[in-house]
């Protein structure tokens, strides 16, 4: 785990950065652990520059640079144990996610804001509506005509949930149901766009060697999130030529002529 990224952190890193922040004490979104809030960190270093490009590229012969995260305060300190520690076990295993999740201050995590440059971030989860998510009002009323990458945003799916299995990551609760809203997917907003897909939300994923996401189960996630997502989110005179490809793909990965389990290498 590394260390904190908080501010006494960065500025005993960063001594001549004259760094500040700036919190959007409004909350972005909740759910059952925590919520989410916008987060700037400014960093004005002294300027090298000197004369005429001293005046263009830097205020008060300082260059002031701006990063956009997210913070994310839990409500208790176990499940933000528990979300580091599973952060670690992702990333350790090449499973895509977050590139930057780390400790921010007690019980506060800060991580990548993944809606900046134009992109929007949404999951199939159905909370998005309700806290009015800025990324869901947008695809709401813009629709995806066409997703460029498409077998292979079905793949990056497939991929993640045999990761999973192989891993023994679970998403199963105390009342006996299974989670399956844990994946982003990030694209930009245009009605043509890539999809790429990370793991998420790691409130609710923790390695479990007994009862773990694999067969049946890890096909209807993986079917799940991909459906809907396509009926979510893209245009509805497309969706079931989405739908029927995707579905293709899957029966072909996992079900040979014999109806056996593909070996997945």
């Amino acid at each position: 785990m590394k260390d904190s990224f908080s501010p006494e952190y960065l500025k005993e890193r960063f001594p001549k950065h004259d760094i500040d922040f700036k919190l959007n004490t409004k909350s972005k979104g909740s759910g059952f652990f925590g919520s989410i809030h916008n987060y700037k960190i400014i960093s004005k270093k002294k300027s090298k520059e000197k004369g005429f490009f001293r005046k263009i590229f830097a205020k008060d012969n300082r260059i002031v640079k701006e990063k956009n995260f997210i913070l994310k305060i839990f409500y208790s300190g176990i499940k933000f144990k528990d979300s580091l520690k599973i952060y670690d076990y992702l990333k350790k295993n090449k499973v895509p996610t977050f590139n930057t999740y780390r400790q921010f201050e007690s019980d506060i995590i800060i991580m990548d804001d993944l809606s900046l440059n134009n992109k929007f971030c949404v999951s199939i989860m159905y909370t998005n509506k309700n806290n009015n998510n800025d990324d869901f009002v947008y695809l709401d009323k813009n629709k995806i005509d066409e997703i460029l990458n498409f077998n292979e945003f079905v793949f990056e799916v497939i991929d993640i949930f045999e990761k999973f299995e192989k891993l023994k990551v679970s998403s199963k609760t105390v009342n006996e149901t299974w989670v399956n809203d844990f994946l982003f997917f990030i694209g930009d907003k245009n009605i043509k766009t890539k999809i790429k897909v990370i793991v998420g939300d790691l409130d609710m994923i923790y390695y479990d060697k007994f009862f773990y996401i694999c067969g049946d189960l890890k096909k209807e996630m993986i079917l799940e999130n991909i459906n809907l997502f396509i009926k979510d989110y893209v245009n509805p005179k497309n969706i079931n030529v989405y739908l029927n490809q995707a579905n293709k793909i899957i029966e072909e990965f996992y079900f040979r002529d014999d109806n056996k389990l593909k070996k997945v290498s």
